[in-house]
């Protein structure tokens, strides 16, 4: 098997927004689920696809975001080829 450098990366998508979750009101980090349905490398490897169901987390304040709504973000995934996440890095008005 071939192992594929993950960072530095950035794919920027189009997704819908499955659910939100917050561990508790002191720790800053929030989870979600996405279905993405469009994805544009931006640089690095993409990995990536539409139709692709992921978990993300951000530390970024999401006012007033809720389940089923679209958006458009920069994700990077941490990790390697076998376990990794994606971190929301920026959403894109």
């Amino acid at each position: 098997m071939t192992s594929v450098m993950a960072a530095p990366n950035s794919t920027q998508v189009h997704a819908v927004v499955e659910s939100i979750e917050t561990a508790n009101e002191a720790d800053d980090k929030t989870e979600l689920g996405l279905t993405i349905t469009q994805v544009k490398e931006l640089f690095g490897p993409c990995f990536l696809h539409s139709n692709d169901k992921v978990r993300a987390f951000t530390y970024q304040t999401l006012k007033n975001l809720q389940p089923g709504e679209t958006i458009i973000a920069e994700l990077e995934y941490i990790g390697d080829a076998r376990t990794g996440t994606f971190q929301l890095i920026r959403m894109i008005d």
